[in-house]
């Protein structure tokens, strides 16, 4: 039995908001400098491009667990029969003894 394949629109009603989240993140440092860029004190300006880039960091830099754990999530939400990790592990380590 095949299973039905995803149409477009459902597709696409997952992936524009991760695309728009995506762009939202550079997006910030350039509005606020835009909007700081109207003070005539070049300090103010320097201070946001040093926040937008300490922030940019930390939310790529803690990247990894967004995209790590999608394919887990995923996976687990689509076949829930499926054993875990843990039964997997535990069924290795009887077989193991057993030898």
């Amino acid at each position: 039995m095949s299973e039905p394949t995803p149409r477009h629109g459902a597709v696409l009603s997952i992936a524009v908001p991760v695309m728009v989240s995506n762009v939202s993140t550079p997006l910030i440092g350039i509005v606020d400098t835009a909007v700081v860029g109207r003070i005539p004190d070049p300090a103010y300006i320097g201070a946001v491009a040093l926040g937008a880039l300490i922030f940019t960091f930390l939310f790529w830099g803690f990247g990894f667990l967004r995209m790590g754990t999608t394919g887990l999530t995923a996976r687990r939400r689509s076949a829930p029969a499926m054993p875990t990790t843990s039964s997997r592990a535990s069924g290795a380590r009887s077989w193991s003894r057993s030898r």
